[in-house]
């Protein structure tokens, strides 16, 4: 009798932890399901991610060019300004622009040259 209740014990225990590890494997098994759809889910929403920030690099590419162009145009146009203004100077005052960059050429000289 003592030997009965011990196979049935031992039965019942092996059916527990059989239960058990079905159990447990059903889970583990639907919990990796999910992290697989959720890592599907990570990839598209990367490639979507990654796809709106290479177009907004490229529309701000495009105003950066757009800003640099619009400013290379603006420092052209001072320096033809400039240019043209010293031209008028020269042509105005002969003298007084020789007598200018005659100095200009004696302290280009001097640190350029340094004394000997």
């Amino acid at each position: 009798m003592a030997k009965e209740m011990m196979k049935e014990a031992n039965s019942a225990v092996s059916k527990g932890v059989s239960a058990m590890k079905s159990d447990i494997g059903s889970a583990i098994r639907d919990d990796l399901n999910a992290l697989k759809e959720d890592a599907i889910a990570l990839k598209e929403d990367t490639k979507v991610l990654g796809r709106d920030l290479r177009e907004e690099g490229k529309r701000q590419l495009s105003r950066a060019e757009e800003r640099a162009k619009e400013a290379l145009e603006d420092a052209r146009e001072r320096g033809r300004d400039q240019f043209a203004e010293v031209a008028k100077f020269v042509q105005n005052n002969p003298g007084q622009s020789l007598a200018i960059a005659f100095v200009g050429g004696i302290i280009a000289s001097m640190l350029l040259g340094g004394r000997r």
